[in-house]
């Protein structure tokens, strides 16, 4: 952390001193997660994790439409529910300057 500390022309310190830090970016996705796999009931898709730049640390989940399925895990079968939905990754981001999310494609449960 710096500190910034204004002086007055006689050189007399005006006020308080003010903190700052320098502004950090949020994480970046280089290479989305991507999921493979049938698009039929029963069926096992699988994850291909995404290339983040600036990220701590890195989760994801299941969706089937706006359905939580399944927190983490690289692969998840595919249940009768999820029929006529479509199925995919988000994957969560965190890092020192945020969090940034990215959905993986999605496959159309038949």
């Amino acid at each position: 952390m710096n500190r910034l500390i204004k002086f007055g022309r006689n050189g007399v310190c005006i006020g308080q001193p003010i903190s700052f830090m320098k502004k950090r970016d949020p994480p970046k996705v280089t290479t989305p997660p991507v999921i493979a796999g049938l698009s039929t009931v029963g069926s096992v898709l699988t994850r291909t994790a995404g290339v983040w730049t600036g990220a701590t640390s890195v989760t994801w989940a299941w969706y089937a439409g706006t359905t939580l399925r399944q927190s983490g895990g690289a692969t998840y079968t595919v249940v009768a529910g999820d029929a006529g939905q479509i199925v995919k990754v988000t994957e969560t981001a965190v890092g020192v300057g945020g969090t940034t999310t990215r959905d993986s494609n999605g496959i159309v449960i038949t």
